[in-house]
This record gives C-alpha cells, structure tokens and sequence, in this order.
C-alpha cells in the first residue's frame, strides 16, 4: 500500500496568518486515526505562502476519510483565515 500525501496551500497575508495557525493548533488535536502525521509550513522565499501537508496510510484511507468528510478539515482551517487553497495529492512510489 502505497502512503498518500496531501498538500493544501495558500497565500496567506501576514495579517491573517495567525488565524490559520489557531484553526491548525485547535484541529490538530483530533486528526483521523489514517492519518499517520502532519505539518504546517511557511515558504522560505514568500512567507505569505503557507502550506497544510498530511499523510495518510493508503489510498483507501485518504479516500474513505474524503467520503465521510463533509469538508475537509485544511480546508476549513484556511477558511477561518479567509483564503481558498489549492489541493495536491500525491501517491508514494517508495514500496
């Protein structure tokens, strides 16, 4: 089974960052049991962009959170901060 990562990622004005980070800190503490870890980072090179990156068992397990989701939780977190992200998942390739 091949591990899964998802990466929701916004431009966040320096403002409004610490929106996002209570939202992160306050729903980090009941993540679901498939996901294995997860991170908030800050680009180096523009700190407006910050990223909401979590990994997941499997496939199965992103898409059987995905199903009984109604709104992803990184989703709702940027929200609070009042941005719209973009999302990418990605599949393992390291057996």
């Amino acid at each position: 089974m091949a591990e899964m990562m998802v990466i929701w990622e916004g431009r966040v004005p320096a403002e409004r960052q610490s929106a996002l980070l209570a939202a992160y800190r306050e729903g980090s503490h009941a993540t679901p049991p498939q996901m294995t870890r997860h991170w908030i980072t800050r680009d180096l090179e523009d700190p407006e962009v910050l990223r909401l990156v979590s990994f997941w068992e499997s496939r199965a397990a992103l898409e059987d959170y995905r199903r009984h989701a109604e709104t992803p939780a990184a989703l709702l977190m940027f929200r609070a901060a009042g941005v719209e992200p973009t999302r990418t998942i990605s599949e393992s390739l390291d057996p």
